[in-house]
């Protein structure tokens, strides 16, 4: 990011501050600095080389439109993709990416990772993620995202599920971007579904049951965010990429909810296909959820889905699917183990199945 560039952002963010809310300006402003030093401190820090293989190259820092060299696409069109990740989840997000890219029309499209990584992220994993590109031609962008310290809310997840929110930020340059946490399956190629029109919304996500929310207005519109599509463009428009960052310092709200809060009612409609949650027989899921979905389901397309997914998000499995099952934990244990399989199906395809299974199986 060069100077100008700095300046400019840091100026558009503190005076939205100032015109939000003034009385919470003080404690505002330290936030504001430390994302600011997100940008400077970071990339400095990061601004090193690692040897993969003693013949790649693996850029540690902040990467910006400057970096990508767009002519090294090969004359393919591209799929931008992001992935929060922090050191507890690299081998899933591994196998996510895998079927990303096996499933990709590789004559025609390319895709590119925007990796956004814990501040404490182990540099050696970096390797991991590099070992792609010895079998596939893509593209992968690592963003180092700074500790807020108090300012994240605590929960016993991981804080990497709200790295999501800084989409908008961290890619001026880009228009659209889909977001798959790492528990997702990739089935088919991905450009029709990142070529999906917003109409006019921030992003597209798929309702989900009305009973994780309180607030009967969150609880009638009520979306799961673990396959997104954002209309960073439309974002930037509204200062919406900002006004996320106030409310996540501010009101503390867990990640769906802190989007739908902001965003209502601007949030389309993601079909089931790209975000199925399990597969299996339609009448598991009409005697278990449909009484609870925020809004009534197509039950051809969600049968449809089930029978034909372009991408698959397990929101069910516990422990989750890449983990050894000693003893069914959850109503669909059959989809768990189908589910299971598939996983492991793709990770035979990377460098580290032997790892990979030896940690999660054995």
């Amino acid at each position: 990011m060069k100077p100008n560039q700095k300046s400019l952002f840091f100026c558009k963010y503190l005076i939205f501050f100032i015109y939000k809310n003034f009385k919470l300006f003080l404690f505002s402003f330290f936030n504001i600095i430390i994302f600011y030093l997100n940008f400077s401190l970071n990339a400095k820090k990061r601004a090193s080389f690692i040897n993969f293989n003693n013949n790649t190259l693996i850029k540690k820092t902040f990467l910006y439109k400057e970096d990508i060299n767009i002519n090294n696409l090969n004359n393919k069109k591209p799929i931008n993709i992001s992935l929060s990740i922090d050191n507890s989840i690299i081998y899933p997000s591994l196998v996510v990416m895998t079927s990303c890219l096996e499933n990709n029309d590789k004559n025609n499209h390319i895709i590119i990772f925007y990796l956004l990584l814990s501040n404490n992220f182990n540099d050696k994993n970096l390797e991991i993620f590099e070992s792609l590109k010895l079998s596939y031609d893509v593209r992968i962008n690592y963003y180092y995202i700074i500790n807020f310290f108090i300012c994240l809310p605590k929960w016993k997840g991981s804080n990497a599920l709200y790295y999501k929110l800084f989409i908008p930020v961290l890619f001026p340059y880009i228009e659209r971007m889909i977001h798959l946490d790492g528990d997702t399956t990739v089935f088919k190629d991905l450009w029709e579904m990142f070529n999906l029109p917003f109409n006019d919304n921030y992003f597209l996500a798929q309702p989900t049951t009305k009973d994780i929310f309180k607030d009967k207005v969150l609880k009638q519109n009520a979306i799961n965010v673990g396959v997104v599509l954002f209309n960073i463009k439309k974002f930037r428009e509204d200062n919406k990429d900002f006004e996320l960052l106030h409310y996540l310092f501010i009101k503390k709200f867990k990640e769906q909810i802190l989007m739908e809060y902001i965003c209502i009612p601007k949030i389309g409609y993601l079909p089931f296909k790209y975000g199925i949650w399990f597969i299996g027989d339609i009448n598991f899921y009409i005697s278990h959820y449909q009484s609870r979905m925020v809004q009534k389901v197509n039950l051809t397309e969600y049968e449809e889905a089930m029978k034909d997914p372009t991408i698959v998000h397990d929101i069910f499995c516990s422990p989750k699917h890449w983990k050894k099952r000693t003893k069914a934990r959850y109503l669909n244990s059959t989809f768990c183990y189908k589910y299971q399989k598939i996983f492991y199906h793709y990770a035979k395809k990377t460098k580290y199945y032997k790892e990979i299974y030896n940690k999660y199986m054995k």
